[in-house]
Formats: C-alpha cells, structure tokens, sequence
C-alpha cells in the first residue's frame, strides 16, 4: 500500500537536501504516495525522507553510477541514464517519450 501523500513541508525537505528540484512528474506522484515498498514490479518509490540518504538511497544511488549509459561509457556524477516510456498493445512495443 502506498504511504500517505507528501505535503509541501516534506517536499521542500527533500529538494533541499538533494539540492535541486525534483522532476514535476516525481512530485506529483510524492503528493500522491510518499513512499510505497514493492509499488513497482523493479522496486520500491522513495519516500521524501529517503533521497540523499539511508540504505535504499545508497543502493539506488550505486546502481545508477554503475549502469552502462550506453555507447559503452559509464555515468559521471551528474549524468543520469536516458529511459524511455514504452507503451505495449496487441501489436508490440511503441516508444512514447
């Protein structure tokens, strides 16, 4: 079950310790669920106490700078790997961003 949904006070918690904005799609969906273990087939969503800090952030956080970025180089700090959304219908796989 998703956690209650975040209010500013969190959120603005969350942006100072991270140091910039969150994404506008993260946000909404914080003030949705402010956190929710196993709400995803490929893990959990952090809830605003947890980015830049705690055992789920640092394991997140070692995932994203050992993930090949593509083209066979890896992440600097910074960099973030490129995802794409992707939309499946009877007829296969569609790219939507």
């Amino acid at each position: 079950m998703p956690h209650l949904g975040a209010d500013d006070e969190a959120i603005a918690a969350a942006v100072a310790r991270l140091g910039r904005p969150l994404d506008g799609q993260h946000e909404t969906l914080l003030r949705f669920a402010d956190g929710w273990e196993d709400g995803f087939q490929s893990g959990d969503l952090l809830s605003t106490d947890e980015p830049g800090q705690g055992p789920l952030w640092e394991h997140a956080n070692q995932w994203r700078t050992a993930a090949p970025a593509g083209h066979g180089h890896r992440l600097r700090d910074g960099e973030r790997p490129a995802r794409r959304s992707v939309a499946h219908d009877e007829d296969g796989p569609h790219a939507t961003s």
